[in-house]
């Protein structure tokens, strides 16, 4: 009795000392240091918020057609889909970390029959045996729990990602279907375009057969017909590439259902002059990259952890016997209880370098982070910017087509009554339609600047998708990873 407590006393001590030492021998949260969040600089009210505090920001266009393709790409996009597998992938990597961390229970059992030869002849004998056996590694130096962190962190990475995937589709969708509402607005002046010129055609030929013009006039108006009606098949093509892209991103065919963009532009929402720094922090690539970068930390917690003694425990209660209805009696039951201690001495540098390599994938995170903060600076920056100088060109465009439209007008009036060529209707003709064309196109990039805005605010908007009936869409938002939050 006295040798066994000799053996049970330094062992418990030997435990005590090691949980009464540091939790882990690497200090996380280090990186912290070098974290900075730049300060937007605004002209607004603080706390504005994108399109007066709406996160589902297409909404802010009032289009119901719009709304319907982004509920119909919320559940059938198949780039949402693999995202959304990723992040249950994570899930059940956090949730396979964690259970590392419970005492695991294993029971066994065996029969059987054994003949041996004896000195009196061969001898048949029946064997059974039952037990259950337990262990338990003593997380000392927290290198468990620091794993099970990390995937809890990936995990939540892996939301922050799927968040962003919706951002981008959601933004996608707007974008391609406002540029097929931009082609069909094209369309619709290039037949305006092609009537103005058939009108303009018909008064030559009268003129030409009064003698009043000459032949060169006849065929530049027809040679301008015939040129203005050759950009409508290439507008008709963009308008189906546009709408098979929009197909496309919800998950379906070319041609499942029909797409009812509209053929003129809407004017775009309006944007908040003050922009919060706070907004940018919540954007979900920058919240992916902090939790990548909060889970490479742990990462190297648990390696450098991985370096030291572990202490595990495992005990067994069973019984083996001859007969099985005396399998469990007292004289046929065995049991023991073990501490074991395993230590790393020689490994060929294996633990140092796996250190190493987690150090090196920390710093790799860092720097990722940085550049994603830096790049969300960036994209709001260059938003503000393209919404600023776009309404301007959009304001230049229009007094240039009011002024081609006065231009136009007198040259024909100057035309029909022989004061002037026909090349100057001509040229005037030309340049109100690509000042036309022009203003249309700047319309539209006003509207994805407004799209791109939104998208580079980002926002945790993804929340307020619950209510949409998809079949994968993320509404899990406090459903963690079944493992350790992460402090």
């Amino acid at each position: 009795m006295r040798g066994k407590r000799n053996f049970i006393r330094p062992a418990f001590y030997l435990i005590i000392t090691g949980m009464l030492a540091a939790c882990s021998p690497y200090s996380t949260g280090k990186f912290t240091e070098h974290l900075r969040m730049p300060v937007i600089n605004g002209t607004g009210p603080e706390g504005a918020d994108l399109y007066g505090g709406t996160d589902r920001w297409w909404e802010a266009f009032n289009d119901p057609e719009l709304d319907r393709l982004m509920q119909m790409a919320f559940s059938g996009n198949l780039d949402l889909a693999q995202a959304y597998a990723r992040m249950e992938q994570a899930r059940a990597a956090a949730r396979e970390a964690g259970a590392q961390r419970v005492p695991s229970l294993t029971a066994n059992a065996a029969a059987g029959r054994v003949r041996q030869k004896t000195t009196s002849g061969p001898l048949e004998t029946d064997s059974y045996q039952a037990s259950l056996g337990a262990s338990y590694e003593l997380d000392l130096w927290a290198k468990m729990r620091s794993r099970t962190r990390a995937a809890a962190l990936e995990s939540m990475a892996s939301e922050e990602a799927l968040k962003a995937a919706y951002m981008g589709v959601s933004a996608e969708i707007a974008e391609l279907y406002y540029t097929s509402a931009e082609q069909k607005a094209q369309l619709k002046l290039s037949e305006v375009t092609i009537r103005s010129l058939d009108r303009i055609r018909e008064s030559v030929e009268l003129r030409y057969r009064a003698g009043v013009v000459t032949a060169l006039d006849l065929y530049l108006a027809r040679q301008n017909l015939a040129t203005a009606s050759t950009k409508r098949p290439a507008l008709e093509a963009a308008v189906a590439e546009a709408e098979a892209g929009l197909t496309l991103a919800t998950g379906r065919g070319a041609g499942e259902f029909d797409i009812e963009t509209p053929d003129t532009l809407p004017e775009p929402p309006q944007f908040p002059a003050g922009i919060p720094s706070d907004i940018l922090r919540r954007r979900p690539d920058v919240q992916a990259a902090l939790r990548t970068l909060e889970a490479r930390d742990y990462r190297v917690a648990a390696a450098v952890a991985d370096r030291f003694p572990s202490f595990s425990l495992t005990a067994s209660y069973g019984g083996a016997s001859d007969e099985l209805s005396e399998m469990l009696r007292s004289p046929n039951i065995f049991w023991s209880a073990l501490m074991n201690l395993a230590m790393p001495i020689i490994d060929g540098g294996r633990r140092s370098a796996a250190s190493d390599k987690a150090k090196a994938a920390m710093r790799e995170s860092l720097a990722a982070y940085q550049k994603t903060v830096l790049s969300a600076l960036k994209d709001v920056h260059m938003a503000l910017i393209r919404n600023t100088k776009t309404a301007e060109q959009i304001y230049l465009m229009e007094q240039a087509v009011k002024a081609g439209e006065n231009t136009l007008r007198v040259a024909e009036a100057q035309y029909l009554q022989g004061i002037t060529d026909y090349i100057n209707v001509l040229s005037a003709q030309q340049q109100l339609s690509a000042s036309q064309s022009a203003l249309l196109t700047s319309r539209r990039q006003l509207i994805s600047a407004r799209i791109q805005l939104a998208r580079a605010l980002g926002g945790n908007w993804m929340g307020k998708v619950k209510s949409v009936n998809t079949t994968h869409v993320y509404n899990k938002t406090s459903d963690k990873a079944g493992a350790d939050e992460p402090e």
